[in-house]
């Protein structure tokens, strides 16, 4: 009988191990752990994936390869997202690095500081139509988003309930105006497709650059023989973290 391992992290920031250990998780199909969804933004929960369940995992590199114009050449991200088997939420959470969230929009005035975080159409070229408006401007329309501005992480659900409303109308907005968020329904071909993608902005680059960005790509499960062979080697790089931490210990600390 096969056993699968449930690898489970601490959240800390700028914890390299951790982020290896969660993508590698992700692409090999176990159960992805990090933050939960809640309205206490210092909670550390879980965000697991459940294929067998119906639900879809998908994942996401942030970087400023291939982002021309970008300053922020140490800046990345990591993003995990869930599609319920009902095909009408998208969970995910997003941890970042080097780049700093505020929660007040006047003290965003230093060139690492976020002015924007949202899903866009990935088109070849420009910066694509926003999906869903998450942090800053135009606006923040995932209700159910928590930000953990201390550790600039954020969670949340992408649902039919996010999808920008015309004021005049009661109704959402048209789908192919390019900054409103839009319908879920409308966007999981794309979704399913790799041509969606995160994109943050900030100070220094604006809204016509993006900082970083990535895109979202499905998180294909891999043969049980490969999973074990992975964790395995998961154990081993623990293993070398934990002796490399010990040694250096005194130089970091002391």
């Amino acid at each position: 009988m096969i056993h699968v391992m449930v690898i489970i992290c601490p959240i800390q920031r700028g914890d390299l191990l951790r982020r290896a250990v969660l993508a590698t998780a992700a692409f090999m199909g176990l159960p992805l752990v990090g933050p939960a969804q809640s309205h206490d933004p210092d909670s550390i929960g879980q965000l697991s994936c459940n294929p067998a369940a119906g639900e879809t995992c998908f994942h996401a590199h942030l970087d400023n390869d291939h982002t021309p114009g970008s300053p922020h050449h140490d800046a990345t991200g990591e993003a995990f997202l869930v599609l319920n088997s009902g095909r009408t939420e998208l969970r995910y959470w997003l941890d970042i690095e080097g780049l700093d969230l505020d929660p007040i929009a006047t003290n965003r005035i230093a060139p690492d500081d976020i002015t924007g975080i949202h899903i866009h159409l990935s088109i070849p070229g420009t910066i694509g139509p926003h999906v869903l408006n998450i942090f800053g401007w135009p606006a923040e329309e995932d209700v159910d988003a928590v930000f953990n501005f201390g550790h600039d992480s954020l969670s949340g659900i992408y649902d039919i309930s996010d999808a920008s409303i015309n004021p005049e109308t009661g109704e959402p907005y048209l789908q192919n105006l390019p900054l409103t968020s839009k319908i879920i329904d409308d966007w999981l071909d794309e979704l399913d497709g790799g041509e969606l993608m995160f994109a943050v902005h900030t100070v220094a680059t604006g809204f016509g650059v993006m900082a970083i960005h990535g895109h979202i790509h499905r998180a294909v499960p891999e043969p049980a023989a490969g999973t074990l062979l992975v964790s395995g080697g998961l154990l081993l790089l623990m293993s070398r973290r934990r002796r490399s931490v010990a040694s250096a210990g005194h130089a970091r600390f002391g």
